[in-house]
């Protein structure tokens, strides 16, 4: 297996249309009860080619940095900090690529709102 020395890089398109914010999608408080109250509204910052992740509440609250896990899915992310086990992110994207939603490896899926 080949060894990489640099980090995979961002997609172009994915790096310019991620930026925003997400929100879980109705109908609402029951269905949505622990993604909600666990992270809340989530932000994604662009910056210097690569995604940062904040959350409203919880283990990403204070951010953490989005890396790309396969250069043949740019929209496949892993999200660690703190030496705690990635969570995996996977980008929802609409026929011309811009992203549209996010979804988590706990099955939650966000809606993009900006």
């Amino acid at each position: 297996p080949e060894e990489r020395t640099s980090p995979r890089a961002v997609d172009p398109a994915v790096l310019a249309t991620a930026p925003g914010e997400y929100l879980l999608p109705m109908p609402g408080p029951l269905t949505n009860f622990r993604p909600a109250t666990r992270l809340g509204r989530l932000t994604i910052a662009a910056d210097g080619g690569a995604l940062t992740l904040t959350a409203r509440w919880g283990k990403w609250k204070t951010g953490a940095a989005m890396t790309p896990c396969d250069d043949n899915d740019p929209e496949f992310f892993a999200v660690s900090q703190d030496g705690r086990d990635p969570t995996y992110i996977t980008f929802v994207r609409d026929e011309a690529g811009a992203v549209t939603g996010l979804r988590i490896d706990d099955l939650t899926h966000y809606r993009k709102a900006t």
